[in-house]
């Protein structure tokens, strides 16, 4: 009878090992994670610049009276602007590189299918609607038109939509991996902090 219960003993410690610990599970969940956060990150700060540098252009074309002034700082506004889309697009591009290099986690590609589905969500959204949105926010208030402020608006809207969808779906996603490979999402997280 003894070595009848080896061998069980010993296939039922083989079977228990063989799901990843919580620990392995959640630095895997952080690695894909990081490179939705590194691209939330600079789609911010092209936000912020659209957004406050669109004010600045207000004021400066209110105050400044020398057009040689007035077109210097416009420039430089339009190259914030422009530098930040571009570090989006880049962080885009090696984000998904970086996500790419992941394989399934204990055969399960639920979580990194969800974050490939953002990332490729916002790369269609930055080479679409961001260049439209761009466009218009250039364009100096004095020639500022109401038809360029509803086509911000529904530009911003379809924006949100877009990445709305495939962010709720990753969130949802990345709540059940959590809960399957029992570890608690960080306070800190997209998945928290995304919607």
């Amino acid at each position: 009878m003894k070595n009848i219960l080896n061998p069980i003993l010993f296939v039922l410690i083989i079977f228990s090992g063989c799901k990843p610990s919580p620990q392995k599970a959640e630095d895997y969940y952080l690695k894909i994670e990081k490179q939705l956060y590194y691209v939330i990150e600079k789609e911010t700060v092209l936000i912020n610049y659209i957004n406050i540098e669109r004010d600045k252009i207000d004021s400066i074309e209110k105050s400044t009276k020398k057009i040689k002034n007035r077109l210097n700082t416009l420039d430089s506004i339009n190259n914030k602007i422009e530098s930040a889309y571009n570090d989006l697009k880049i962080q885009i591009d090696n984000s998904i590189i970086e996500v790419e290099k992941n394989e399934s986690f204990n055969n399960n590609s639920k979580l990194l299918d969800a974050a490939k589905n953002v990332l490729m969500a916002y790369k269609e959204v930055v080479d679409n609607e961001y260049v439209s949105i761009i466009k218009i926010s250039g364009i100096p208030l004095s020639l500022y038109t109401e038809e360029d402020d509803s086509k911000f608006l529904e530009l911003n809207e379809t924006v949100d939509n877009k990445l709305q969808k495939k962010i709720e779906e990753y969130i949802y996603t990345a709540k059940a991996f959590s809960q399957e490979y029992k570890f608690i999402i960080p306070s800190d997280s997209a998945a928290v902090n995304l919607n």
